[in-house]
C-alpha cells in the first residue's frame, strides 16, 4: 500500500477482498 492511503483507496481494497472472498466461498451470503 502507498503511504497516506485515503479512505476511498481502502474501500477499493476491501471491495476487492470481498469479491475474492465471495468467489472462494460462494456459499457465504454477503
Amino acid at each position: 500500500m502507498i503511504c497516506g492511503a485515503t479512505p476511498y483507496s481502502w474501500g477499493a481494497v476491501w471491495a476487492v477482498l470481498l469479491l475474492i472472498f465471495r468467489l472462494v466461498e460462494p456459499s457465504v451470503p454477503i
